[in-house]
């Protein structure tokens, strides 16, 4: 079977469905430049192996008990609480392939994080093996091919991909997505049965973003009529076809397992936003390609208003001479032309015109990246043609790869712990304010209370009235001893939520602190009236009872707080106490020993 495969002596040149052998493509020249760009993949990332888990690896694997142990590999397909210990997430994320991987990497290894580092680190180097590959067949050109892969392999903006254990998806979905359009690319039945039958749906499982594969190879198709002013002929357009039903198939399950298409819903509003923030998103990821001097981990969104006046022309700038180069490419029926539109094809998922939560984040450019690289490459070997200067390709190949390997060797190591990635997300330009909450949570969780207070502080800057803001703040003022700013917060928090236990606790604990328990105590028994399952209520309840001597009622609410959490280290403290007063007789008394004890308000980070 003849499938259209852009086959070139020179980028943009189109002649026979079916690639023609290399002079350079066989032998010691081939598998000397896999090897290095095995190890291009490889070096710069080693180091990442012992990196432990961090953010939401937490949440798909550490916390989720579906992965760990209890679900069944089937449970993972078909039960969408099974994607992660955040309810959240799993209305709006179906990527059972990723979960199943998770699963089995856990079950084997445990919470050993090298072994998950080690699965992306692999499959990093399998897309640039698949890249070099698809960039023979499509391009002809060996050295051409090398360069883009030798650029893929050590491109600073895969480090999020690559490093963060959560973005498997990303990786897996990649490699699957190039493994399917390779076999494509292979004209023989068997192979374009395996891409579009099962190497594509799996693909689709990892992640949503290969579901612009049909897209890529109509592109693809139309380019050969384009080039041969041939119609394509049935056999060659029911794989397309194919891969359309695929994925209508796929997007029908999704439905029918999460009850939703996209992440959030189709609005007018939405699609309004979308063409709002489209020249930002493009202008975004432009600059990590070209630029990566500003990458930002975990970023989130993109928001318009923030711009000044300069960016806004920068964007809609950058947008316009993108679309330009590519009608020039396209007149001159030059590849770059299709590489460029396939670049924008693949980005689709998150350019704002599907429903998704977050539209701009580095790890959503590892698929499209190959196509912007194969299209640079074919610009610089243009160039050298045209200058007449064969040897420019190969310096410039080795400055890029050179230039970039330096800037990944830093990008990488933001990821070596939490801290490491807040403080990276608030120096970002710039800066989503989101970047302050992690900072003020990993605070906390490292108990730095005065980093988490100015972290907060500043979040509060961009929204003052924010009640989860408010009630985190308030916490860390109470770890602090600052009674007074602790209520303010506290109450600040009730007056925008009023049936809030977060805000409740925080204002109990206060007065506690200011020595008000009498006014303490109707507030914690309203908690555990109205939430009696919340041990911290009881806790804080039984700590307001003993500072005002009401020992028999204190002692209730602690064996209430105990059971419902037999191991909390100061209630624990607290019943030590008690029996040690019981069975000696001490004259010491509760209240004195619990004057001092830190209080714990219920948390809210």
């Amino acid at each position: 079977m003849n499938v259209p495969i852009l086959s070139a002596d020179e980028p943009g040149k189109f002649h026979s469905p079916v690639a023609r052998p290399e002079s350079h493509s066989k032998g010691v020249w081939l598998w000397g430049a896999r090897g290095i760009l095995v190890l291009a993949a490889l070096l710069p990332y080693l180091h990442s192996v012992a990196y432990p888990f961090v953010w939401d690896d937490a949440v798909f694997i550490l916390n989720n008990e579906a992965v760990k142990e209890s679900a069944s590999y089937v449970d993972l397909f078909v039960d969408p609480d099974t994607l992660s210990s955040k309810q959240d997430y799993n209305r709006k994320i179906y990527r059972p392939v990723r979960s199943a991987l998770f699963a089995l990497l856990y079950r084997l290894f445990g919470d050993n994080s090298v072994p998950f580092h080690l699965l992306n680190l692999l499959l990093h180097v399998g897309c640039t093996l698949l890249v070099f590959s698809v960039a023979r067949t499509l391009l002809s050109r060996f050295k051409v091919a090398f360069l883009a892969a030798l650029i893929f392999a050590v491109h600073p903006a895969h480090a999020e991909a690559v490093t963060w254990i959560s973005s498997l998806g990303d990786v897996l979905s990649a490699f699957l997505f190039l493994l399917a359009l390779r076999l494509y690319l292979v004209p023989s039945r068997w192979s374009i049965g395996a891409s579009i039958g099962v190497v594509f749906p799996l693909a689709l499982l990892s992640k949503e973003m290969a579901v612009t594969l049909p897209l890529v190879l109509s592109a693809l198709l139309l380019w050969s009529w384009f080039q041969e002013s041939r119609r394509p002929t049935p056999r060659q357009v029911a794989p397309v076809l194919a891969s359309f039903g695929v994925a209508a198939i796929y997007l029908g399950w999704r439905f029918f397992v999460l009850g939703t298409v996209g992440q959030t819903p189709i609005t007018v509003a939405g699609v309004a936003a979308a063409f709002e923030r489209l020249p930002f998103v493009h202008y975004d990821y432009l600059q990590m390609l070209l630029f990566p001097i500003n990458l930002c981990p975990l970023r989130g969104a993109v928001i318009p208003g923030d711009h000044s006046i300069l960016h806004h022309t920068i964007a809609i700038g950058s947008m316009v001479a993108m679309l330009g180069a590519i009608w020039i490419a396209l007149r001159r029926r030059h590849l770059a032309a299709l590489l460029g539109a396939l670049f924008w094809v693949t980005l689709l998922p998150v350019m704002g015109f599907v429903p998704v939560v977050i539209h701009v984040a580095e790890r959503f450019v590892y698929l499209p990246a190959v196509f912007f690289i194969l299209m640079i490459s074919t610009g610089l070997a243009g160039l050298s043609s045209a200058m007449r200067r064969p040897w420019l390709l190969g310096a410039a190949a080795v400055l890029i790869a050179l230039l970039l390997a330096v800037r990944l060797a830093q990008v990488n190591l933001i990821w070596r712990n939490r801290q490491s990635i807040t403080l990276a997300q608030v120096n970002c330009v710039p800066v989503n304010p989101n970047a302050y909450w992690n900072l003020g949570t990993e605070a906390v969780r490292q108990k730095d209370w005065q980093r988490a207070q100015t972290a907060f502080t500043r979040l509060l800057s961009y929204d003052p009235n924010h009640p989860k803001t408010l009630n985190s703040i308030s916490y860390v003022h109470l770890q602090l001893h600052q009674w007074e700013w602790a209520a303010a917060a506290a109450r600040k928090s009730l007056s925008v939520r009023p049936d809030n236990k977060r805000g409740l606790n925080n204002l109990g604990a206060a007065l506690i602190g200011q020595g008000q328990a009498a006014r303490a105590e109707p507030i914690f028994r309203k908690l555990t009236r109205d939430w009696p399952d919340d041990f911290l209520a009881q806790l804080n309840l039984s700590i307001a009872l003993q500072h005002q001597g009401k020992e028999a009622e204190a002692k209730a609410a602690l064996d209430k707080a105990l059971h419902l959490n037999p191991t909390d280290p100061i209630a624990r403290r607290l019943q030590m106490q008690w029996d040690k007063k019981s069975k000696n007789d001490s004259s010491k008394s509760i209240e004195s020993e619990t004057a001092t004890t830190p209080l714990l308000p219920h948390r809210s980070i």
